[in-house]
């Protein structure tokens, strides 16, 4: 029983570890999303990499809001500035809307969780800690 624990702590450090560094590495894509931009477009090569990045950090942890919440800034962006047409910016920001409806959901629950009915009646104080990662 014990080596069971033990081997499941080992499983769950190696998990936020790797959330972590995925993050991580979304947001080094993030930092390059100017790089060869022309007359108010960026390239979609840093954007394309950082959606990518945070959504593999999503996809291994559904209740991670700062990956969401990154992910969602990052889509917005590539919206505004790295779609050329009106189509893709709709498939974009058409899929940021089901992100953002997700990430609202599961603050909701991470509120009621803490006895805030919704994020609309929440204090920012109430947001923050709902936010807060648990590492």
């Amino acid at each position: 029983m014990r080596a069971m624990r033990k081997l499941l702590a080992v499983a769950i450090i190696l998990a936020a570890t790797t959330i972590q560094a995925q993050i991580a590495d979304g947001d080094a894509q993030w930092a390059l999303r100017a790089e060869g931009r022309q007359s108010g477009r960026a390239k979609a090569t840093h954007v394309d990499a950082a959606i990518a990045a945070y959504q593999r950090a999503v996809a291994q942890n559904l209740n991670d809001l700062e990956a969401r919440w990154k992910l969602l800034r990052t889509m917005r962006f590539k919206g505004q500035y790295v779609a050329a047409t009106s189509d893709g910016k709709e498939q974009i920001h058409s899929g940021a809307r089901k992100g953002g409806e997700g990430a609202l959901a599961l603050l909701d629950k991470q509120l009621a969780a803490k006895g805030v009915k919704s994020s609309t009646r929440a204090t920012e104080h109430d947001l923050a800690e709902a936010a807060r990662p648990i590492r």
